[in-house]
């Protein structure tokens, strides 16, 4: 199977390390921003130059997703990586993204940096599945051209797509599809 992969929130808990990193700023230069999204361009540069590498390189992944894609690659799946992330904010993101997955070993056959409109970025690759944590990601993918599965924090949780909690259910579904 060729098999797409969002990164953030999807195999990584970034949303969760950009909030302990944000919440150590706040503390470090009594900021008055209450959120990381009030930050200004070129704060949330500065937020990034400082705490990007907790964010990037040493942030948690979901539990179990390293050794999925492993067992998947072992198995023979082709493995492309989709992700925003971009250098427009942050110089070493490229950098800290590649080291992440080779500290993991984790092999892939591509990873595409700063996509805006994934399946443009993508539709010649003939994926079979595409997991992302948003909505709006999603729904600018044909449905009839390949499985879309959107991870989310739990079942509770709306979307029109298949959902998925965990990398075990994740998993599980694969299975099932070749």
């Amino acid at each position: 199977m060729r098999i797409g992969l969002d990164i953030d929130d999807t195999f990584t808990e970034t949303k969760k390390a950009f909030r302990r990193s944000f919440k150590k700023y706040q503390k470090k230069y009594n900021s008055t921003k209450e959120r990381i999204e009030n930050l200004n361009y070129e704060e949330y540069k500065e937020f990034l130059k400082e705490y990007g590498e907790a964010i990037y390189f040493k942030v948690k992944e979901k539990k179990n997703a390293s050794k999925v894609v492993r067992k998947w690659i072992k198995e023979g799946h082709q493995i492309y990586f989709v992700t925003a992330r971009s250098k427009d904010y942050f110089e070493k993101m490229e950098e800290y993204t590649k080291k992440y997955f080779i500290k993991r070993d984790i092999q892939y056959e591509h990873i595409f940096f700063g996509v805006r409109n994934k399946y443009e970025c993508i539709k010649d690759l003939n994926l079979d599945l595409f997991i992302d944590d948003q909505e709006k990601v999603l729904d600018s993918f044909p449905k009839d051209k390949l499985t879309l599965l959107k991870m989310i924090p739990d079942k509770n949780n709306y979307s029109k797509y298949e959902k998925v909690t965990n990398w075990k259910e994740i998993e599980e579904l694969v299975k099932t599809m070749h």
